[in-house]
């Protein structure tokens, strides 16, 4: 078995993580070329956060932006949670927010590794968005069960023969279930409430889950757990995007 390490396409997560931002937050804003480097002046006073990433994968992420650009740090903080999302699929792992700190544009060079300059398209024209991704983040390690001999030791794939003659007895079984309608139901959170409490639900009334507003929703079907996801917009009806799928024992 050998371990062979690549490196990720950080110039494209970062512009996944703001298309992903926008489409979440029915923002019309668009983004523009994503490139190595810091580049754009980001005007007087800008912020700047650091969020550090856990899960299973750890690291610090900064994002600098100019002063008025979309009530921030609430934009940056969205922003940086899409990033780490989308650097979750990229690594296939789970990579969370653990903390997000505003600082000085000046302490962003602390996190000493990859830059990118974003150029985000909205009402007031283009705002440049400077990110600093710490290295441990841009690489990836996997286990290959065979080595390859091109640069990136990737092994290529195989896959069963699945015609009629060869389809395995479980294939066959299950193609007779196709066509079987299934319920599928995402769950956004929940709450627990007071008798009373629920008695006294009005047109208005808001109700708090028990989730943050940028934590991913749960799909069941039929009642069981299958994968979780975020809430997207779809030709204005509300869809979920896929982020993980649960495995079953």
């Amino acid at each position: 078995m050998t371990t062979t390490t690549t490196t990720l396409d950080l110039a494209g997560v970062v512009e996944a993580a703001i298309s992903g931002w926008a489409e979440r937050n029915g923002a019309a804003v668009s983004v523009g070329a994503v490139v190595a480097g810091l580049d754009g002046d980001l005007g007087a006073d800008p912020v700047a956060v650091v969020a550090t990433l856990g899960g299973d994968l750890a690291g610090r992420v900064g994002l600098a932006a100019p002063a008025g650009f979309v009530d921030p740090p609430e934009t940056l903080e969205g922003l940086v949670a899409e990033f780490a999302a989308r650097l979750g699929e990229a690594h296939g792992a789970s990579v969370t927010v653990t903390s997000v700190t505003p600082v000085g544009v000046d302490d962003l060079t602390a996190i000493d590794g990859d830059t990118f300059t974003a150029q985000i398209t909205g009402a007031e024209g283009d705002v440049p968005t400077h990110w600093y991704v710490e290295p441990a983040l841009a690489a990836r390690s996997e286990d290959d069960p065979v080595a390859s001999s091109g640069p990136q030791g990737v092994a290529p794939a195989s896959y069963p023969d699945l015609r009629d003659g060869h389809r395995s007895g479980a294939l066959r079984d299950l193609s007779v279930l196709a066509d079987v309608a299934m319920e599928v139901t995402v769950e956004l959170g929940r709450a627990e409430l007071r008798v009373r409490e629920l008695l006294s639900l009005v047109e208005g009334s808001i109700v708090e889950l028990d989730r943050p507003a940028d934590s991913e929703v749960a799909v069941y079907v039929n009642g069981t757990l299958v994968a979780r996801g975020e809430v997207v917009v779809v030709d204005d009806e509300l869809g979920v995007r896929i982020t993980e799928v649960v495995s079953r024992p």
